[in-house]
């Protein structure tokens, strides 16, 4: 025999916060925004690629929010914080490194290959369209990114 015993009280709702992604609506002029490759871009935004490997040291940036965008597009896709910044990297920690920055071959940039520790990434809900300036390929100011 079954018996249900029905209740005349609302459910309890749950009180854990909805995730949300973050909205921007403006890039501030001293604000950085990094220069990645949309494959690398995507595994960033989707948590699964934690260090940026880079052939420059980004030590002033450390403790510091920058933005993210693809090299192939003229949006701001994310958000990170960057951690720390690591290197010049061993070649044996490269190896060790291989499942954080996810790059398969040697180390790109020789004796001179950085790691960049992201933390805290966010992705946009609404990406920002930004103008980029001719040539960069690393880094961009954001005092050249608003349209």
């Amino acid at each position: 025999m079954l018996v249900l015993f029905l209740s005349t009280h609302p459910p309890q709702l749950s009180s854990v916060p909805i995730p949300h992604l973050p909205t921007y609506r403006r890039i501030q002029a001293k604000d950085r925004i990094l220069i990645i490759l949309p494959e690398h871009l995507e595994s960033i935004l989707a948590l699964l690629k934690t260090l940026e490997i880079r052939g420059k040291p980004c030590y002033p940036k450390v403790g510091t929010y920058i933005w993210l965008a693809a090299s192939s597009s003229s949006k701001v896709m994310g958000r990170a914080l960057v951690a720390a910044c690591l290197g010049p990297l061993s070649k044996t920690e490269w190896v060790a490194y291989r499942s954080h920055h996810l790059v398969t071959s040697e180390r790109l940039y020789g004796n001179h290959t950085y790691a960049y520790k992201l933390e805290q990434v966010e992705r946009l809900l609404c990406p920002i369209e930004i103008q980029r300036k001719r040539g960069s390929i690393d880094w961009q100011i954001g005092r050249w990114a608003n349209c």
